[in-house]
């Protein structure tokens, strides 16, 4: 024990029973796991996500491009819009230039 300049006996550490909870940092909150889609595979989302985190913003032709031979490469980008990790521009027409983008959320 350590004796302040105000005579009052101190622990000079924390005592073992004082509450570390205010001394932990909060977590990051998760970061999600992969679309459970039948759609689409783990080697595919990961070749989409990265894609357009490499550009930020990407029309769905060239994410179309970025998973070479998958059998419904459009169904397997919407997929991650309806998971909610893309999103894509609701005003522009469905073609190879709708500019998708990666949400917040993901």
């Amino acid at each position: 024990m350590v004796t302040s300049i105000y005579r009052v006996q101190s622990h000079a550490c924390k005592t073992p029973d004082a509450p570390t909870s205010s001394l932990v940092a909060p977590r990051a909150p998760a970061a999600p796991g992969p679309v459970a889609s039948p759609l689409l595979d783990a080697d595919a989302q990961v070749a989409i996500l990265a894609a357009v985190g490499d550009a930020g913003v990407i029309g769905l032709g060239d994410l179309v491009l970025a998973i070479p031979g998958h059998p419904r490469p459009i169904s397997a980008v919407w997929a991650l819009v309806s998971a909610g990790l893309l999103a894509a521009d609701p005003g522009a027409p469905f073609d190879a230039d709708l500019r998708i983008w990666r949400t917040a959320a993901a």
